[in-house]
């Protein structure tokens, strides 16, 4: 009986004793395996800054937390550079600040996560990464936040970067308000984009050769845009409405009047809903007759009518708050032109060589550049009867039949 009591005790610490080995082996598999055969260098303040060494060859790569005991909190400047296997890596929670081009030219790098003390990285750092389609950052992380694969800061109202493989259609964060210079440019996968109600103001060149854009969703809040900001975006799909094309919205498909269905048009209602009327909108629309401008417009872009011949008179409205250079620009046939009360600035040649223009009336303006008018020949008055500050050096150049220029008194 003594026996058989003893081999059952043996039995159950057998049971345990494998339990425990067991639970020992699942605790090392959950374990993360930093990479190895990375390089530290120490910093001035007892911590270590970190470069790739012989892991360089490597898919996969962590970096651990930690070297003989000292944190590592520097990725170093071009630390991990050239490193063309690098598919997949994630930085430790240590990690403060990534130094310039430190993952330059990686060009089969895919993920990236980072850390949660992530603080400071210098735009180049990703310079090269052709095939960076996604960038996660750890929930605790008080300076950066990602969604869909791009990086903000913690409360989502600005872009810090976009992967220059993200591909399909984005939706952006609804807190941003300014989407700014080259934050998409090049991002050639891209075919879908719904800019967020909210949105004010679009850099220079933001979505410049998005070659591959469709479908751009502009809000109604947008009171800027910059000129080039669509340049290369040839694939854009417009709305049609009255012989012009348009971006917008759902609600509202006629934010920007983008160009003329053709050149050979000789009429267009402009639709009450555009604000802005784009660069080269109507360039050498040479038949173009008549057009109606209306109060909702707040921008005419360069060169929007250049060459239109047979303009004979125009007429833009208080709404306006910025002419284009060469706006106007060889408009030969105009005679007339009015122009409202709130223009800031009538950009360089925005009217030059409109040879037969004889009058223009100007409700308000703050600054006439350098050749608005040059060679206007037949130019006899000019009106300005609001908030004139400025009238550049030959403004008027070769306007050889100017007599009268009617400002105000407190100019």
């Amino acid at each position: 009986m003594n026996k058989i009591f003893t081999l059952l005790i043996l039995c159950v610490l057998c049971v345990f004793c494998a339990i425990g080995f067991t639970a020992c082996e699942n605790t090392d598999k959950n374990e993360i395996e930093y990479t190895e055969g990375l390089d530290f260098y120490p910093l001035t303040d007892g911590t270590y800054s970190v470069k790739v060494g012989t892991a360089i060859y490597l898919e996969d790569i962590i970096i651990p937390p930690t070297y003989q005991g000292k944190a590592v909190t520097i990725i170093a400047e071009e630390g991990f550079k050239d490193c063309d296997k690098l598919v997949n890596l994630t930085i430790s929670d240590n990690i403060t600040k990534i130094e310039e081009n430190a993952f330059k030219d990686c060009s089969a790098l895919k993920n990236i996560t980072f850390g949660r003390n992530v603080k400071t990285f210098y735009q180049n750092i990703f310079d090269g990464c052709t095939t960076l389609t996604s960038i996660s950052v750890n929930e605790f992380n008080h300076t950066f936040s990602s969604q869909d694969g791009i990086l903000y800061n913690k409360n989502f109202k600005c872009i810090a970067y976009v992967p220059l493989a993200i591909s399909g259609k984005i939706t952006l964060s609804d807190a941003i308000t300014e989407i700014t210079a080259e934050q998409f440019a090049n991002r050639k996968n891209i075919t879908a984009i719904n800019i967020p109600n909210g949105v004010e103001s679009i850099g220079r060149k933001a979505f410049e050769n998005c070659s591959s854009l469709v479908n751009l969703s502009i809000p109604n809040s947008l009171t800027n845009i910059e000129q080039d900001a669509l340049d290369g975006c040839e694939n854009l799909d417009y709305y049609n409405y009255d012989n012009c094309m348009y971006l917008g919205n759902e609600t509202n498909p006629y934010i920007i009047l983008c160009h003329a269905k053709s050149r050979d048009i000789n009429y267009c209602t402009i639709h009450n809903g555009t604000k802005f009327i784009w660069n080269c909108a109507f360039n050498f629309c040479r038949n173009l007759t008549s057009i109606i401008i209306p109060d909702s417009i707040t921008h005419i872009g360069t060169a929007a009518f250049r060459e239109c011949k047979n303009l004979t008179s125009i007429t833009i409205p208080n709404s306006v708050t910025t002419i284009g250079q060469d706006a106007f620009y060889y408009c030969d046939g105009l005679i007339t032109a009015t122009i409202g009360d709130h223009v800031e600035k009538i950009d360089n040649s925005a009217f030059a060589y409109c040879k037969n223009l004889k009058n223009i009336t100007i409700g308000g303006v703050k600054i006439i550049d350098i050749y608005a008018f040059e060679n206007c020949i037949n130019l006899e008055n000019v009106t300005i009867y609001n908030d004139l500050i400025s009238i550049e050096k030959q403004a008027f150049l070769n306007c050889s039949n100017l007599t009268n220029i009617s400002i105000p008194d407190s100019t």
